[in-house]
């Protein structure tokens, strides 16, 4: 398993990401877009914490408890005054979804970059692809492994692809989202001991990422 990576215009970035996501059962190669050619730089460097080869990461991904991972990151919240009804909220009277996928976009105009680096990787399962690319195992991101579980998880549960990796943000695109509150909440709160960040930083409480779930075709994920 490895992955090669082709530069391409910017402003064509989604509409062949999606031509080649068409193509990859018959290619084998799974596409997913990385950002400019220094976001491909970083992307390469952040391998160099994890040692394991993917077909070993892949194999060690199966004997993940998600359930306990996710009770041990409790565990070691409670321990700095954790506390779950004031991260859960209440349900937001309004919501932001979001509405695409975002790494081939400058974060200060929002415009397609000039060039963008497109990655293809011979994997059998779009879920392997943290495995491919060695991802995570630095401050708060989880190793490639975990990495692997959660996204086998939401491929299975949720129809959950990862679209686009960069050093420090992966991003989904969803084809079966959840679609009724109690799921929406279920599936925010493993995301939320899977990335933090997008809690703390962005959507302030449980409920509130939960509403922007609901229904929604694309996830995002940073880390630190």
């Amino acid at each position: 398993m490895d992955y090669s990576t082709l530069e391409i215009a910017g402003a064509q970035a989604v509409e062949l990401l999606e031509l080649k996501r068409v193509c990859y059962s018959s290619s084998g190669m799974y596409p997913f877009l990385i950002g400019d050619s220094d976001d491909l730089t970083r992307l390469q460097l952040v391998g160099d914490f994890e040692n394991r080869s993917p077909g070993e990461i892949i194999h060690s991904s199966a004997a993940v408890d998600l359930s306990l991972w996710m009770a041990r990151r409790q565990e070691e919240e409670e321990l700095y005054d954790f506390d779950p009804a004031k991260v859960l909220g209440t349900w937001p009277a309004s919501r932001v979804v979001r509405d695409s996928i975002t790494v081939h976009r400058d974060d200060l105009t929002n415009k397609a970059k000039p060039r963008v680096q497109m990655g293809l990787a011979t994997i059998d399962q779009p879920w392997h692809l943290p495995a491919v690319l060695r991802f995570g195992n630095w401050n708060d991101c989880p190793d490639a492994v975990v990495h692997c579980a959660f996204l086998q998880h939401w491929q299975r549960e949720f129809g959950a692809e990862i679209a686009c990796a960069s050093s420090h943000t992966l991003e989904c695109i969803v084809s079966r989202p959840p679609l009724d509150q109690d799921a929406a909440l279920h599936l925010a709160w493993e995301q939320f001991w899977y990335c933090e960040n997008i809690v703390h930083e962005e959507y302030q409480t449980i409920s509130n990422l939960a509403a922007a779930l609901l229904g929604a075709n694309y996830w995002y994920f940073w880390w630190d």
